[in-house]
């Protein structure tokens, strides 16, 4: 569990249902991410496409290591502070905030719903699925104190 610690490097960021280029969708809750948390997540997709050289071959993972190392720099570059992450149509951090959401890895969350910043003991962790058999998916949702969606996690499909 993360605690903050002051003076630690966050990054504001608003999460979406689903990848913000999808320009028909709700936003969710906005999260002060711990950044070293964001790094360290970078990091490791960088090891493991180092260690792994025959990902090398293949042009859309070559793309995306290019992508988390140029974050990488990024995040690394950022101020001591809260700085707001600019959305783009190619969001580089969408794919990875679901674990750090459920993690706890940030100091708060603004609920666009009922206007109120909760903090991750405030929230609550539903599972949901739908469908049944071979035709199902499911996953977490994580809830703000009155009921509203902060976040949704699609973790499993059949």
């Amino acid at each position: 569990m993360f605690c903050n610690l002051g003076f630690m490097k966050r990054l504001r960021y608003q999460v979406w249902k689903f990848p913000p280029s999808w320009k028909s969708v709700l936003p969710l809750g906005v999260f002060d991410f711990h950044v070293e948390a964001l790094l360290s997540k970078v990091r490791r997709n960088i090891q493991h496409f180092d260690d792994h050289p025959a990902l090398h071959q293949f042009p859309a993972q070559r793309k995306q290591n290019q992508t988390f190392r140029a974050l990488a720099n990024e995040l690394e570059a950022l101020p001591e502070v809260v700085t707001p992450w600019e959305t783009s149509d190619e969001d580089r951090i969408w794919w990875l905030v679901n674990s750090l959401v459920f993690d706890g890895a940030w100091d708060s969350v603004f609920c666009p719903e009922c206007q109120n910043s909760w903090t991750f003991s405030d929230c609550a962790i539903e599972d949901w699925s739908v469908g049944e058999d071979l035709a199902a998916e499911g996953g977490r949702l994580l809830m703000c104190p009155r009921h509203h969606l902060l976040c949704r996690s699609r973790e499993w499909n059949s």
